[in-house]
């Protein structure tokens, strides 16, 4: 006896070998749409059946399959197994085959991950070296190919998107303006308090404006700039090019005969280094400002003397170290934001890992930077 049940992209019949034996012949598509018709099917068969001891499931005539095929037929055999039925395949066609192929990898993979032992970090340590070497080499080349294109441009200054240029110093200058602003407020504040505890046990209220011209501007001023700009702008340089590398617009630009790096990462970076040394002043500018409403508040210290004490604070030479740290700064941070960009693969996870990186990446090597900057000044005088 058989039977044929038919489905919108699957079909099956059932053939009787004996008493406690049947044939299960499946044909057409398994996939998404069908398997849960298909599923529902089978066990009513096996059902209407009594459960027999045997089934054999032949998949010669299927045409296509993917992972919900393969689910499909492990969920009959749990509810078989429950049942007392044995079911077994005695027959499958080759896309059939690739898909419950990949299918029993990833379950051999998750059972051993879940009953791993400690040999098993070994390849994972290998895995995440070899990774970070070829991370390392692919950022040499990114790096290599900016220095490229800043070499094209210094000799063909027409090359560079001027009007882009202009565009990323105001996204990245002026409407970063405020946030600046108000954080170089606060730590001038807080640096003013907090010296104070200190200072007016000895009756030294009078070098608080010294203190902050002095840390703001040898110190805190470019590395809280740089910091706030990789995560608002180095970020968003991430974000930007890995959209266009995982839709493909990159490709598009490269196949059109377009420098992708010249096009789209020069800019950014000329944007930066010169907003960042500017946004660095206003930072200074807002925390002796703060800090000068905190002397005049609490401490009685009148407007004349506070300008005083942060003029004779003031060296010409801290003001170029700071300004060149934060060009420094700046340069990292952009070409982090880019690289990262560029070295986006995948869908729209890739964009938010990559802004992800470009940040933690970006603050990283500008606090590595600060600590050579110090060790240089301290050694050179």
């Amino acid at each position: 006896m058989v039977d044929i049940i038919g489905l919108s992209s699957a079909r099956f019949s059932v053939e009787e070998e004996n008493d406690d034996s049947i044939i299960i012949r499946i044909s057409g598509v398994m996939n998404n749409e069908a398997c849960s018709t298909l599923l529902a099917g089978l066990k009513d068969t096996i059902r209407r059946h009594l459960f027999p001891n045997d089934v054999k499931i032949d998949l010669s005539k299927i045409v296509r399959a993917d992972d919900y095929g393969a689910i499909c037929i492990e969920e009959l055999k749990a509810y078989a197994a429950k049942n007392g039925s044995r079911i077994s395949i005695i027959e499958m066609a080759e896309p059939a085959k690739q898909a419950f192929e990949l299918f029993s990898a990833l379950s051999d993979r998750s059972r051993l991950a879940e009953h791993g032992n400690i040999f098993d970090i070994i390849p994972e340590v290998g895995g995440s070296f070899i990774g970070g070497l070829r991370r390392a080499d692919s950022s040499i080349t990114f790096i290599g190919s900016v220095a490229m294109a800043m070499s094209k441009i210094f000799i063909r200054p027409r090359l560079l998107r001027l009007s882009d240029t202009i565009g990323f110093i105001k996204k990245t200058g002026v409407d970063a303006i405020p946030i600046i602003g108000l954080l170089g407020a606060i730590i001038g504040l807080t640096t003013a308090f907090i010296t104070s505890v200190q200072l007016k046990k000895i009756g030294g209220n009078i070098y608080i404006p010294s203190m902050i011209a002095f840390g703001m501007v040898r110190e805190l001023g470019p590395m809280l700039t740089a910091i706030i700009l990789a995560g608002r702008t180095g970020s968003a340089y991430a974000a930007e090019i890995g959209t266009m590398k995982i839709s493909e617009e990159i490709d598009a630009l490269f196949s059109m005969g377009f420098d992708p790096v010249t096009f789209l990462a020069v800019p950014r970076i000329i944007a930066m280094v010169i907003a960042t040394p500017i946004l660095t002043v206003f930072s200074v500018i807002f925390a002796l400002f703060g800090g000068l409403l905190v002397c005049v508040t609490m401490f009685n210290i009148q407007v004349t003397p506070y300008l005083q004490g942060v003029s004779d604070a003031l060296f010409f030479e801290d003001i170029v170290w700071a300004l060149v740290k934060s060009c420094v700064f700046a340069l990292i941070i952009s070409v982090a934001g880019c690289m990262r960009g560029f070295q986006a693969r995948g869908g729209a996870a890739a964009v938010g890992d990559a802004a992800t990186s470009a940040v933690v990446s970006g603050i990283f090597i500008v606090i590595v930077a600060d600590s050579l900057f110090a060790l240089i000044r301290v050694y050179w005088g």
